[in-house]
């Protein structure tokens, strides 16, 4: 079932882990999810954002020395 739940920019950003306003952009450029305009507001759906962070590989061994 599609979400088409709309998420600001700076939503996006809290969600990816606290990253810039840049980092955000930088990944739209590089086509990591697409962007829709709602007259001058940039938004990006549930389901595009979902499957950007599934698509992220695990960490192995995060925090171990």
């Amino acid at each position: 079932m599609q979400d088409y739940t709309l998420h600001s920019v700076c939503d996006c950003q809290a969600r990816l882990g606290g990253i810039s306003r840049k980092t955000f952009y930088e990944l739209v450029k590089k086509n990591s999810f697409p962007i829709r305009k709602l007259g001058s507001r940039t938004v990006v759906r549930s389901d595009d954002l979902q499957a950007y962070i599934k698509s992220l590989d695990p960490v192995q061994n995060a925090g171990t020395n």
